[in-house]
């Protein structure tokens, strides 16, 4: 298994968000409402929501979510991915205020107009899918240190091996549409965490660490075999083992005397054969799994006679060719 692991650097990752200065705004219209800034040039990014000033319940005027661009395109087209962790580090929570109630944080995706940078029109291309199954409660955010996320199946689906990969972090409220657990505090009370965006602090900057596998390459089996005997008498009963390596799947036997035996049995590769009749027999395997086949064939590999005692000075075939072979060494 191989790692892809991917920082933000070179993208505008920042915090987008809907303000209304003084009269303030209702909590959907806040959601819903087109972005009116972005801060890419910093890399403090505040995520979270703050009341408006003035004293009508549910009323914001500041409501902010950050968003974390990476260029995934590097990945093999054929990558299998098994896992993702997305990190990104946070402020000294000294800094973090809960004073509209403790807020826990997920992440999802977002579809920038323009590739690789984030700008106030993209406030409403969030999606409401989860890419991690788990949020973080606010009391849990790390201390100055790096906050994981797994990604789920869905956040898995969404790597790109072609361009980018967009994550935002927001909190539970914002992501479910639902004020539950949201206390309402009048005059810029506020729920709100700092993370750290790309630019300026480099060993701070938030990660995306891929786990994927390649599809193997299939290998081509090499066929093989033993057989036990190999000379006898007619009806001769030959015990053939397959020692083929490389994993194949089929089995193709052929015992030189017309005779074969194909299989796709593991179990059943293995073959037993009587040969009825005199005579020298080759015999042919072929093995084949997804990656090819192989063959080998052994000449005269079985040898059958008819079992009688010859006469007196007489001499047989096979013993007229057993002498020729030595007159030629």
């Amino acid at each position: 298994m191989a790692t892809f692991f991917v920082t933000t650097s070179g993208s505008s990752d920042g915090e987008i968000e809907r303000a209304n200065s003084g009269s303030g705004e209702s909590f959907s219209s806040l959601r819903n409402g087109a972005g009116t800034g972005t801060n890419s040039s910093s890399p403090y990014l505040t995520l979270g929501i703050r009341s408006s000033n003035n004293n009508i319940a549910n009323t914001y005027d500041l409501f902010k979510r950050n968003v974390f661009l990476f260029n995934t395109s590097e990945l093999p087209d054929n990558a299998i991915i098994n896992n993702v962790t997305f990190s990104v580090w946070s402020s000294s929570a000294s800094l973090f205020k809960n004073q509209l109630g403790s807020a826990t944080y997920g992440i999802t995706g977002i579809d920038p107009i323009t590739p690789g940078i984030v700008s106030q029109n993209d406030y409403q291309r969030f999606t409401a899918t989860r890419y991690s199954d788990t949020d973080i409660p606010q009391t849990n955010i790390a201390n100055y240190n790096y906050n994981n996320w797994i990604f789920n199946s869905a956040g898995i689906a969404a790597i790109s091996k072609t361009g980018w990969t967009n994550v935002a972090v927001r909190t539970k409220w914002d992501i479910d549409n639902d004020t539950a657990g949201l206390t309402w505090l009048p005059y810029q009370n506020a729920t709100l965490i700092t993370l750290y965006g790309t630019e300026n602090h480099v060993g701070k900057e938030p990660t995306l660490t891929i786990r994927y596998s390649l599809p193997q390459t299939p290998i081509s089996p090499v066929a093989n075999f033993t057989a036990i005997p190999k000379t006898g008498t007619a009806p001769l009963a030959v015990q053939f083992t397959d020692t083929s390596t490389n994993l194949p799947t089929v089995w193709n036997w052929s015992f030189g005397d017309g005779q074969w035996f194909n299989t796709t049995a593991g179990e059943s590769r293995n073959a037993t054969h009587i040969y009825a009749s005199t005579g020298n027999y080759t015999v042919n395997l072929t093995v084949t799994n997804i990656g090819g086949s192989d063959t080998e064939s052994k000449i005269d590999y079985i040898i059958v006679s008819n079992g009688v005692l010859p006469l007196p000075g007489f001499i047989n075939p096979q013993q007229i060719q057993t002498m020729t072979a030595l007159l030629k060494i």
